[in-house]
């Protein structure tokens, strides 16, 4: 049985209201560039004690939340320096596409430049945890990385503690394939996702 696609429509140059290129669409989630605009944006999530503690999707060396200078020269300087440097790929801002709401973002990048091998990440709002839009977001990035002829595996990293995280990437067809030790002796899982499996399998349960 071959799986269903998670309906995404892939805008190609299309760009919103602010000018912003848009990478894809799904049901309820537009994915687009960053822009000096978002800097709002970026400050919430790294300000946001439940997705940048302790257990949550991200840790700085100490356990301190990110200051405003460290999240604008080194977040969202890091997201601009990657818009448009190598195709698709780069770091996409999901918001919502009723009411162009910031949901969060998603990595969508070459791992280590390897032209095969695309590595995916994502952070959400955490109050909008739970209502599967991380799992449709990586799903349809799953997909978008496998359209291009030279990727031949996804790859994506989570704490081993972080539940939900693994979980997102279970559902969007990637499978744990080891563990290794992070910076701060923190226990992390890796996944990935050859495209064979991808092309072959059924799709995820919900």
């Amino acid at each position: 049985m071959r799986r269903p696609r998670t309906a995404a429509r892939v805008t190609g140059t299309a760009v919103t209201g602010a000018g912003a290129e848009v990478l894809l669409e799904t049901a309820r989630l537009r994915l687009r560039r960053f822009t000096p605009d978002d800097a709002p944006h970026v400050l919430e999530l790294d300000g946001d004690p439940a997705v940048v503690g302790p257990t949550g999707t991200f840790l700085k060396a100490g356990n301190r939340i990110p200051d405003a200078t460290w999240s604008l020269t080194h977040t969202l300087g890091r997201f601009l320096a990657a818009n448009g440097r190598d195709g698709p790929f780069g770091y996409w801002l999901a918001e919502d596409r009723a009411e162009a709401a910031f949901c969060g973002w998603f990595r969508f990048t070459r791992d280590g430049g390897d032209p095969a091998v695309v590595e995916l990440g994502y952070r959400m709002r955490s109050a909008l945890w739970g209502r599967g839009l991380a799992t449709e977001g990586a799903r349809a990035l799953v997909a978008r990385a496998f359209a291009e002829p030279a990727v031949e595996r996804v790859v994506a990293t989570a704490r081993a503690d972080n539940v939900g995280s693994c979980r997102v990437l279970e559902k969007a067809g990637l499978s744990l394939v080891g563990r290794f030790t992070g910076d701060g002796d923190l226990v992390r899982v890796a996944y990935a996702c050859e495209r064979g499996a991808w092309a072959g399998a059924a799709a995820p349960a919900e």
